[in-house]
C-alpha cells in the first residue's frame, strides 16, 4: 500500500503516524508559512512538497519530494515524483530487491516532468527499510539522516549543491553553511537538464534510531546538532512537533541570529522500533488513502491516493 500525504492549505503542527512494520512508525507531517513581507509562500497556495509512506508488510519507503520552479509547477513536479514513485513499488509486487523499481521512478519521474513543460523541477529523497537495513537513494537538497539515541550522527546523505559539497570537503562549517547566499542552490533534481541520482549501500540501522527523510524547509532553518537533539529519544509525536515548531518559529524571525528561510517543510520521522505513544497513535497506511476528517489524528494535513 502506498499513501502520498500533501499539507493542507493552513499551517499544520499535529503529525499523520502510520505503523511501519511490526514495530516500527513513521510520523509524517507537512507545512507551510505564513505569509510575510519577503514573498513567502502564501495560504492560498499549496505545499510544493509531497511526501510518500510505503509499506508491504516486510518492507517500508518513505521519500519526500520539493517542487522547484513556481508554486503551480513545483506542486505538480513534486506530486509527479511521488506518484511515479509509488506506482513502480506497487509493480514490484514481492520482488526481492526493488532498487532497479525506484530508480526507474526516478527516470521515469525525471521524463515525465520535463514533458509537463512548466519549467519546474523536483528533488526527491528516498529511503527504503528492510528488516534492519537502510539504503538511500537522492536527487537534489532533501536529505535522509540517521541519529543514534546517544545523540551521534550515524549517516547522512550530501546534497547535491555547492555549499553542501563545501561543507563535505571541510571547506565550509556547516553552521555558515545555512547563511550562505548560494545555500538555494542545487545542481541535480528532476526535470532539471542533468540529473544525478546518488545510491546508497545498505546500511545496518539500529533499533533504537530515528531516521529523518526531509525537504530543506528543515535544514535550511535548523542547525544538525538541533535536528540530533530533537530526535534523539522521546515521543516520535513530540519530536515531529518540536522540530515543524522551531522551524516555523526561525522563518518568521529572519532578523534573529539563526538561520531563516521561508519555505515549505516537509519531514517523515521513522523508528524501527517505536515507542508506546506513537504505536497507539499510529493507523494502518490504507487509511491514509481518505482524507482526514476536520480535528482528526492528521491535523491540518489531507492525503490522497498515490497508488
Amino acid at each position: 500500500m502506498s499513501s502520498l500525504v500533501r499539507s493542507d492549505r493552513a499551517p499544520a503542527t499535529s503529525p499523520v503516524v502510520v505503523r511501519c512494520g511490526s514495530d516500527g512508525a513513521c510520523a509524517v507531517l507537512a507545512w507551510r508559512p505564513r505569509p510575510i513581507d519577503d514573498g513567502s509562500p502564501a495560504p492560498e497556495e499549496e505545499n510544493e512538497d509531497a511526501a510518500l509512506v510505503h509499506n508491504d508488510g516486510r518492507r517500508t519507503v518513505v521519500a519526500v519530494a520539493d517542487g522547484a520552479g513556481g508554486h503551480i509547477g513545483g506542486a505538480q513536479a513534486s506530486r509527479l515524483a511521488i506518484e511515479v514513485l509509488a506506482d513502480a513499488l506497487q509493480r514490484s509486487d514481492d520482488s526481492t530487491d526493488l532498487r532497479p523499481f525506484i530508480l526507474d521512478a526516478f527516470e521515469r519521474a525525471n521524463v515525465g516532468i520535463r514533458t509537463l513543460d512548466v519549467n519546474a523541477g523536483s528533488t526527491l529523497a528516498v529511503a527504503e527499510f528492510d528488516g534492519s537495513r537502510l539504503r538511500t537513494y537522492h536527487a537534489g537538497d532533501s536529505e535522509v539522516l540517521v541519529v543514534g539515541q546517544r545523540g551521534r550522527q550515524l549517516y547522512r546523505t550530501v546534497s547535491h549543491g555547492p555549499t553542501a559539497y563545501a561543507v563535505e570537503a571541510g571547506v565550509l562549517h556547516p553552521d555558515d553553511a545555512l547563511h550562505h547566499d548560494e545555500r538555494h542552490v542545487i545542481s541535480s533534481a528532476l526535470g532539471f537538464d542533468e540529473l544525478r541520482i546518488e545510491l546508497g549501500r545498505f546500511e545496518r540501522l539500529p533499533d533504537r534510531a530515528t531516521v529523518v527523510v526531509s525537504s530543506d524547509g528543515l535544514t535550511d532553518n535548523l542547525t544538525t546538532d538541533e535536528i540530533i537533539a530533537i530526535v534523539r529519544r522521546g515521543p516520535l509525536l513530540g519530536a515531529a512537533r518540536k522540530l515543524v515548531e522551531l522551524a516555523a518559529s526561525r522563518m518568521a524571525d529572519a532578523a534573529g541570529e539563526g538561520p531563516s528561510k521561508p519555505d515549505d517543510l516537509s519531514l517523515i520521522l521513522y523508528r524501527p522500533r517505536a515507542d508506546r505513544e506513537t504505536l497507539a497513535a499510529a493507523i494502518d497506511s490504507a487509511a491514509l488513502t481518505t482524507p482526514p476528517s476536520p480535528g482528526g489524528s492528521a491535523g491540518g494535513a489531507r492525503s490522497g491516493s498515490a497508488g
